[in-house]
């Protein structure tokens, strides 16, 4: 047989030789990034504060997308091999819909970390427990450890 899928393509071959509908679930990512017990976080004008992160682009792969993110946000250039996935969350928005975030995290040294001029939010370094009501549960419990 021959496919020719735009994204996003079906998942299972039910859906490709059936008229069953398939599911889009969007992804996104968070990235939590820890430099002497505090957490670095932006105050998006619409959400509030939270973690740096966002949509996963078509065929960007999650960590890829995590260290975009951070960069397109917050200006800090973070390589693949520092971050790690610490949980996959549910969200429901009040805006309306739901997609899962995969949330990330790195510790670093601050003064470590290299950062370009161009970023679309103001950084916050803010005590982690000061923040505990915002960070998704598994990945707040790595990070105070």
């Amino acid at each position: 047989m021959n496919y020719n899928f735009k994204y996003p393509m079906p998942l299972t071959n039910g859906e490709v030789t059936t008229n069953k509908e398939f599911a889009i679930v969007r992804a996104a990512v968070r990235i939590a990034i820890v430099s002497d017990k505090k957490c670095l976080f932006i105050k998006h004008p619409v959400k509030g504060w939270e973690l740096p992160g966002g949509a996963i682009d078509p065929f960007e792969t999650p960590d890829i997308s995590a260290i975009r993110e951070l960069k397109e946000e917050t200006g800090y250039i973070i390589e693949p091999d520092n971050i790690i996935l610490s949980e996959v969350i549910s969200v429901v928005d009040k805006r309306g819909g739901n997609w899962i975030d995969l949330v990330y995290y790195s510790f670093v040294e601050k003064n470590k970390l290299t950062k370009i001029n161009e970023f679309e939010f103001e950084e916050h370094w803010i005590e982690i427990e000061k923040m505990k009501s915002i960070l998704p549960e598994k990945t707040y419990k790595i990070l105070v450890k």
